[in-house]
């Protein structure tokens, strides 16, 4: 039997799971930014989403997994979810760990330990360079060993996944305010990879461009777990692209609307992937919140910095539709495209006051490793 502590390290609070599993963490200066900073801090956690997966792989074959935020009790092995903002703090964890703990074996897995090993490599037994999920199960099965850099790649089958498994898990904090309002929230994830590809999405470096998709039954399986386990009221779908599969969105509607499950959801998705009909549907199924990637309303920008372009007007149809119907909004923006003058960025600014989205997220234009 061999145990495993799953590390998601909270010395400095961090969304390992966002921008595509790097990794997130809100601070600003000034009075009004510090209060936001901290607003932000406490109302929008999520859990790593490879970690119920794993937990659920490991207790299966008869092994322990525990989940740690702070330290852990000396497991066999020490995983950690690496991320760029706080890699120094999870290195200093690590040798922390190998000096309390020296027959434990600690690694670490996630993009940023995958595009910058030589930053992990001194204090790491072993990186995990692939999906996670996928190494575990085969180093349970004896088909490889936790030792230096593996990369087993992407899961191409994920209905080989068993549903995830999240007691141990701090769920009752867990929240995605103010786009979801009901607690206890917890996030599902139906789908890995997206077949767009755009040319600044994070997601790619991980998930990459293969599409794959989870059984609509294991999905509707796993939301009667969360009801039924921890009473689960919200769920946010962590797919790259919601509704990038028309037709699997619309079996998961429909199994919820048949079997009456009281769920509020949202998802991040596409403008041009939504209609008015696909929209009516996902609302009568607990539809309550989307995140979407506008970036710019100036279409050539957009093409050019490696995103398909959509019709403008079509988009401002689906925001107002969405919005009537009482589904919030949060809408994500870039500055600093290619081609962006301070005249096309402060229209841009003027074009999310038009849409006028419950939420207006901007960042500005940064490269990323990979």
């Amino acid at each position: 039997m061999t145990s495993f502590a799953l590390v998601d390290l909270q010395t400095k609070r961090a969304n390992r799971d966002h921008t595509g599993g790097f990794g997130s963490h809100m601070h600003a200066d000034g009075f009004f930014g510090q209060m936001l900073s901290r607003f932000k801090e406490n109302m929008i956690q999520l859990p790593v989403m490879h970690f119920g997966y794993l937990k659920a792989i490991i207790e299966d074959s008869g092994n322990i997994c525990k989940f740690y935020e702070f330290d852990t009790n000396g497991e066999d092995i020490i995983l950690i979810a690496s991320s760029m903002h706080c890699y120094e703090e999870e290195v200093n964890f690590a040798k922390k760990m190998k000096a309390k703990y020296p027959d434990s074996k600690v690694g670490f897995f996630g993009p940023f330990c995958k595009t910058n090993p030589e930053l992990f490599r001194d204090v790491a037994d072993f990186l995990i360079f692939g999906e996670v999920e996928q190494t575990i199960q085969k180093f349970i099965n004896g088909e490889v060993k936790l030792e230096g850099e593996i990369d087993d790649g992407i899961i191409l089958d994920l209905t080989t996944l068993p549903e995830p498994r999240w007691d141990g898990f701090p769920v009752s904090r867990y929240n995605y305010f103010p786009l979801l309002h009901k607690r206890p929230f917890m996030a599902v994830q139906s789908s890995r990879g997206c077949s767009y590809n755009c040319d600044f999405c994070p997601y790619m470096v991980s998930q990459t461009k293969k599409y794959r998709k989870r059984t609509s039954d294991s999905v509707i399986k796993e939301i009667e777990y969360l009801i039924k386990e921890f009473g689960v009221k919200s769920i946010l779908f962590r797919d790259i692209v919601f509704t990038i599969n028309r037709k699997h969105v619309i079996e998961i509607c429909d199994k919820l609307i048949e079997k009456k499950i009281n769920i509020e959801w949202a998802c991040e998705t596409r403008l041009d992937l939504l209609d008015e009909k696909l929209i009516d549907k996902m609302y009568e199924s607990g539809f309550r919140g989307v995140n979407l990637g506008i970036e710019t309303g100036n279409v050539d920008i957009l093409k050019e910095s490696g995103k398909i372009s959509r019709n403008i007007e079509k988009q401002e149809q689906m925001v107002e539709y969405m919005k009537n119907k009482g589904v919030r909004i949060n809408a994500f923006y870039m500055l600093g495209l290619i081609g962006d003058t301070p005249e096309s960025m402060n229209m841009t600014i003027k074009y999310a006051e038009k849409l006028n989205t419950l939420g207006a997220q901007f960042c500005t234009m940064t490269p990323f490793p990979g």
